[in-house]
């Protein structure tokens, strides 16, 4: 009978992978002339569409640029899912209904 090994390797390449996948998004937005046609486009409709978030109540800093609005909410839901990960949830016990003989 063959033993299972655990394969340690899937994490660190997922990893790898959204590491490149970003690196390759910045340089594409940073460093490509279409990628800062569309920084610019981005920050002209987060210019337009902040006011209206503002008073919506999405966002609170009315002076907030794109990226760091997007930076604050990230962390919030991180902050809100690991809250929700880690809260200690109340066990219900569950009716024993073994056979116990006769």
């Amino acid at each position: 009978m063959a033993v299972k090994e655990s394969n340690f390797q899937g994490p660190f390449l997922l990893g790898f992978v959204a590491g490149m996948t970003a690196g390759a998004a910045a340089v594409y937005f940073l460093a490509t002339d279409r990628g800062k046609d569309f920084v610019d486009d981005m920050n002209e409709l987060w210019e337009e569409a902040r006011p209206e978030l503002v008073k919506q109540g999405v966002i609170q800093d009315t002076e907030a640029s794109l990226g760091e609005s997007v930076k604050t909410l990230l962390i919030q839901a991180f902050a809100q899912k690991a809250h929700e990960l880690t809260a200690t949830k109340k066990r219900i016990r569950k009716p024993n209904t073994q056979f116990r003989g006769v």
